[in-house]
């Protein structure tokens, strides 16, 4: 972070981090428009500086606002020729992208973030940078290239000696592998993440890492452990204040109830991560909420309420261009199509999810194959008076419900 410079008016003071964040909230909008006033005069330094100070506010919620303060940001450090400010405004302009699901602009902000840093000579940018790229690739379905930018940005840090940049990477690292279906490799690198975390007193990454492991656990069938790491993120975060990462972890506890066959409880959740989503214009969360939301349905056989939720959610998951996310929602889609009796609907959405999740070269793959296979095997025996649809496998089943 730079140095900030001793003011000549007063300011106020703060007695815990509550009232911190709550001044924030009360003056985000003239933050923000002090960054525009000082670059419009001239002032090639504060906004930069601004820009810096306010990462880690905006980035927990309000990606549009970031994309102001550090679009007036990187022009005033380029009429200034400051090569280290255009590096970090570029590459807060990228993570900005990240959030709102618009990973092409991700990729080219943060490449030329990189460039600038590697210029500069700032190994700790340069991990910074490729950290970044890693998520905008991971998101757009390249998982080598991202695994391959976390562990050149966790070398870089470890040379540079920062310990809280190099477990950000390895937690990143982390839900590459748990995307991958390499659950304890997932969870290894999360613990390891973990452990830095409580040492350097991160809290807020100490409660989203506990997410990611809930995650993995979740992704091992460990449904007591993935149930626990959600609440204690909860906890944290009511010390902290962070609604985009409250919302990711009710999604996540979500998804815990669902495999406990807990559909009450998930709808709950979901619908509180859909609330926090919608006010702070997560794109990326409202997408999973309405794909919890059509699976809860789908738990409580309810598949014309789920082809309504799913149907939402493929629509964000278009605008966003994340291919996993509708794989998933053409996954769900085809379950409701085929509890619905509509096969042949049902087949075209699993076969989309096929196609996408064997591009993306995910275990997703392989499920979606039994369900197609079930669905054609169902059809041949209905035309010689089979029995109905319901043989085709479902991410619910009874087996399923009770593993925890």
């Amino acid at each position: 972070m730079p140095e900030v410079i001793a003011s000549i008016t007063p300011i106020p003071e703060f007695a815990d981090p509550d009232d911190a964040y709550a001044w924030l909230e009360d003056e985000r909008f003239c933050l923000v428009a002090a960054a525009a006033h000082t670059a419009a005069q001239g002032n090639s330094s504060y906004p930069v500086r601004l820009a810096r100070i306010l990462e880690r506010y905006l980035d927990a919620g309000y990606p549009t606002d970031a994309l102001v303060v550090n679009g007036h940001a990187h022009r005033a450090a380029e009429r200034a020729g400051d090569l280290i400010g255009q590096a970090h405004t570029l590459r807060q302009l990228g993570n900005a992208y990240n959030r709102m699901c618009r990973h092409d602009e991700a990729v080219d902000h943060l490449q030329r973030a990189l460039t600038r840093f590697t210029q500069a000579g700032d190994r700790v940018g340069e991990a910074l940078a490729l950290s970044g790229l890693g998520i905008a690739v991971h998101r757009l379905g390249d998982h080598e290239h991202a695994i391959d930018n976390f562990r050149r940005s966790i070398e870089l840090f470890r040379q540079a000696g920062d310990r809280l940049g190099e477990a950000k990477a390895l937690t990143n690292l982390g839900n590459v592998e748990n995307r991958l279906g390499r659950g304890e490799g997932a969870a290894h690198y999360h613990r390891q993440a973990l452990v830095v975390f409580r040492e350097v007193g991160a809290r807020f990454y100490e409660a989203t890492t506990l997410n990611n492991l809930a995650n993995a656990e979740l992704r091992l069938g460990r449904y007591a452990l993935a149930a626990d790491h959600p609440r204690q993120s909860l906890t944290l975060l009511e010390q902290l204040g962070s609604p985009r990462a409250e919302a990711h972890i009710r999604d996540t506890l979500g998804n815990v109830h669902l495999r406990r066959g807990e559909w009450e409880q998930a709808v709950a959740c979901f619908q509180q991560a859909l609330t926090i989503c919608r006010r702070i214009g997560d794109w990326y969360g409202k997408v999973w909420a309405f794909t919890g939301l059509g699976d809860a349905a789908q738990l409580a056989d309810r598949p014309a309420e789920a082809l309504g939720h799913y149907t939402e959610a493929l629509a964000i998951a278009a605008d966003t261009g994340n291919r996993y996310q509708q794989a998933r929602v053409h996954t769900g889609l085809g379950d409701a199509h085929r509890m619905l009796s509509n096969p042949d609907l049902a087949r075209i959405h699993y076969e989309q999810a096929h196609a996408t999740y064997t591009e993306l070269g995910v275990p997703e793959a392989a499920d979606v194959g039994a369900r197609l296979a079930a669905l054609t095997s169902t059809c041949e025996r209905s035309v010689i008076g089979a029995s109905d649809l319901d043989a085709a496998p479902s991410r619910f089943s009874a087996k399923r419900r009770h593993e925890a």
